[in-house]
């Protein structure tokens, strides 16, 4: 039986019957309830800050991927950016994989997410894409294993 205020629910009951404007909320809904244990094969939901913590990570890898590709100025940094930016894709599937037996994030919990997060995700996709070009026009200054590493990533 939920209390509110000191008051049990069925002393605020009014004594004369009143037509209800929505059906009773069910008693299970009222007290915190114990996950179900998922069945096999069952993914089970991202919690909210897990949701937040997957795309801060994201974001932040971005912008690593940013900050290593605004560097490449020659062959050496080119190659070294490379480098760096197999390193990032490792980090992506892990993450990937910490998340394959989880669904995603209620659809409230997503939209709130989005909106956090889809103004910097854009502004640094942006950048990214000018940064990318600039690469392409300058043959990624003749770096093949950079070239490799980002066209592989955009297949």
């Amino acid at each position: 039986m939920a209390i509110a205020g000191g008051v049990m629910a069925q002393d605020t009951v009014p004594a004369t019957p009143v037509q209800p404007a929505q059906p009773a909320v069910p008693a299970a809904e009222l007290t915190p309830a114990q996950p179900a244990a998922p069945a096999a094969g069952d993914k089970r939901q991202a919690t909210r800050e897990e949701a937040d913590s997957l795309m801060k990570s994201m974001v932040g890898m971005l912008g690593e991927i940013n900050t290593a590709l605004g560097k490449v100025t020659d062959k050496a940094t080119a190659d070294a950016a490379a480098v760096t930016l197999k390193g990032i894709k490792a980090k992506m599937e892990d993450m990937q994989k910490s998340t394959e037996n989880m669904a995603p994030p209620s659809q409230a919990d997503m939209t709130a997410l989005q909106q956090q997060y889809l103004p910097e995700i854009l502004k640094v996709s942006a950048e990214l894409e000018q940064t990318t070009q600039k690469l392409k026009e300058n043959k990624f200054y003749g770096s093949e294993e950079l070239e490799t590493v980002l066209t592989d990533n955009m297949k």
